[in-house]
């Protein structure tokens, strides 16, 4: 208690959930005054966090300052001094050179320096060795009776990639959707298992990764199991003293995968294990800090195959074609055809965007299309709010979908039975991880707790378990990465301005299957379509592995 007195600032660290502006409350109440160095310290890690939670692994110094001064409300000067103590005390790490210099070194928080060096030294490690396949010719030999089987004709870049995987220690295959990723995937792994290759499939989440079995026929697991993560010790079986035996490991979602995860992961691979990272360089990237695959790709260290010939559905998909024109900064195009497969409706006010957006997903796509407006149909928003946001078209969703009946209130949402779920936290005690989609098919009021279905899993959720799940019906699209659903329906109106990207649209449109449909005004999807920045980080992975400054983008 005396120690909470004196610094109620390190309840922040200490307790879960509570904020800086939480104990900074406390602290006035306490008589605390503003400049304390306690207060100083706590607002510089929490303008770090901010930053880490928006993606970025650093701050330029200058800009840390300049933020932290402005949550302070102090002088910059005061702050100078806090932030050498800091650095002192091993809380940060200062570094020249992954910024420009005139903006000062780049300050991390602790973890996540050690993290991208961990990751960074890896990488060299791995590329020191040059691990060559055991069986080249063999392999080559398989890779083209397996292309011939599949029906595919290697092309140039198709040949590059396969080659680079038997040879590379690490590789990079990109590219956008329909353009044969996925059958390249397969088509050497099959080849490496003839040849006598212990190859091995993972991804960043349990969706990606079942995607992933899905597609190739072969177990694929989440990067956290494959690398043993024990909940109860909170740390990995797998790591630089006892690696994860494979001779080829296919990392699939790559876009997705923060520094912390990539850097466990790599850290993890023995001397003689070659890496093949699939994933779209043109999504959005991880929700978690760092851009991984963004700075492998441009750092001119490692092979990259980029395939760019669309093969999907014969060409003539509209989804197919519409990202790549999106990607291009072109308007998409809208058939006529009732029965095609995407569409744009034009609603220039907000409210009837989301009256549009209900009668889409609960009368006209199970109409024309026979698609079930719970299992198939995802809305995708830029934002939680917003008259079109996630957060209330989960409602009307809701009002629409479920029944009336018994009810769970936690925060702002309320949950019945009939409700769609997303799980935003890994639990690997009930081995639900972040992204699963569930359906509630119970709900207790007096015991606040539900039982949820997880694919055919019924996973029952306590009352401490209800922070883990949020409403689905809506959700945003950086939560749909490394998903794939029947149907798509995504609002686009102006109110959601600071969201709309190439990127983010690019990224919600590849996530149909078999329909797309946009809502909104002409406007809102031309700015989108303008703004080609993809939302800037601060990032020194490819600085450290010397491909110049660091990165911020």
């Amino acid at each position: 208690v005396a120690a909470i007195r004196d610094n109620p600032f390190r309840l922040v660290r200490d307790v879960f959930g509570l904020g800086f502006a939480t104990a900074d409350r406390m602290a006035r109440s306490m008589g605390i005054p503003p400049e304390s160095p306690h207060r100083i310290q706590a607002g510089l890690l929490h303008t770090l966090r901010t930053a880490a939670d928006e993606g970025h692994s650093f701050l330029p110094r200058s800009v840390l300052i300049e933020n932290a001064a402005a949550l302070l409300g102090l002088d910059s000067d005061l702050v100078e001094g806090s932030l050498e103590s800091l650095a002192a005390a091993g809380e940060v790490q200062l570094l020249q050179g992954p910024c420009p210099e005139e903006l000062g070194p780049a300050v991390y928080p602790s973890l996540l320096a050690r993290s991208e060096a961990g990751l960074a030294g890896a990488i060299r490690r791995l590329q020191a060795r040059r691990p060559r396949a055991r069986f080249p010719d063999e392999a080559r030999l398989a890779l083209e009776e397996e292309a011939r089987a599949s029906g595919l004709l290697l092309e140039e870049e198709q040949r590059r990639c396969l080659q680079y995987a038997l040879e590379e220690p690490i590789s990079i295959l990109t590219g956008g959707p329909g353009v044969g990723k996925t059958t390249l995937v397969l088509v050497l792994v099959r080849a490496l298992e003839r040849a006598g290759e212990k190859v091995r499939l993972c991804a960043p989440t349990g969706r990606a990764a079942r995607r992933l079995a899905e597609v190739t026929g072969r177990p694929a697991s989440t990067i956290h199991k494959l690398l043993g993560y024990n909940p109860h010790k909170r740390n990995f079986e797998h790591h630089r003293g006892n690696p994860i035996e494979a001779d080829l490991l296919v990392v699939d979602e790559v876009s997705m995968l923060d520094i912390q995860l990539a850097s466990q992961l790599f850290q993890a691979l023995g001397p003689d294990t070659r890496v093949l990272l699939v994933g779209d360089a043109d999504q959005l990237p991880s929700v978690g800090p760092g851009n991984v695959l963004g700075d492998l790709v441009s750092c001119g260290k490692i092979p990259v195959t980029r395939l760019t010939r669309i093969f999907r559905q014969g060409e003539r998909s509209r989804i197919v074609e519409n990202a790549h024109r999106i990607l291009r900064g072109e308007f998409p195009e809208a058939g006529n055809d009732p029965k095609g497969d995407f569409f744009f409706i034009r609603e220039e006010d907000p409210s009837r965007t989301l009256e549009t957006i209900l009668k889409v997903v609960t009368e006209r796509i199970p109409a024309a299309f026979g698609l079930d407006p719970v299992e198939d149909v995802q809305v995708l928003a830029p934002m939680y709010r917003g008259e079109a946001g996630a957060d209330r078209l989960n409602q009307e969703l809701q009002a629409r979908l479920v029944p009336p009946g018994p009810e769970l209130k936690r925060g702002a949402f309320t949950f019945r039975k009939g409700d769609k779920v997303l799980q935003v936290r890994n639990d690997y005690d009930r081995e639900l991880f972040n992204g699963d989609v569930g359906r509630v098919v119970q709900v207790n009021p007096q015991e606040r707790s539900m039982m949820i279905r997880f694919d055919d899993r019924l996973i029952p959720c306590s009352k401490n378990d209800l922070d883990q799940v949020i409403p689905a019906f809506a959700v945003s699209v950086h939560r749909s990465q490394g998903s794939e659903f029947p149907a798509v329906v995504v609002p686009l109106t102006t109110q959601h301005y600071m969201m709309l990207r190439r990127n983010l649209l690019y990224t919600a449109v590849t996530r149909g299957r078999r329909l797309v449909v946009l809502v909104g005004s002409r406007k809102a999807l031309e700015l989108a379509l303008k703004r080609a920045e993809t939302g800037e980080r601060w990032s020194g992975l490819a600085w450290r592995l010397g491909g110049g400054e660091g990165r911020r983008g």
